[in-house]
């Protein structure tokens, strides 16, 4: 979705920053697909590492002498 968002964006500018036909190369399309899975993959190992793996810790909570 924000891969055809910045083709469309490029295409719609008078001056792109990377020329569309450059855009349209089957090895920067898979490229970037590969970037995009490799980055979801990074993301969710993350999650699950700061939820599974850490310890969970309660706090104790300290009575009071009243």
């Amino acid at each position: 979705m924000c891969c055809g968002a910045g083709r469309r964006a490029e295409a719609h500018h008078r001056h792109p920053l990377v020329p569309l036909r450059l855009l349209n190369r089957p090895t920067v399309k898979w490229s970037s697909l590969i970037g995009l899975i490799t980055f979801g993959m990074c993301i969710t190992l993350a999650g699950v590492a700061v939820t599974a793996l850490l310890p969970r810790r309660t706090p104790k909570i300290q009575e009071s002498a009243l």
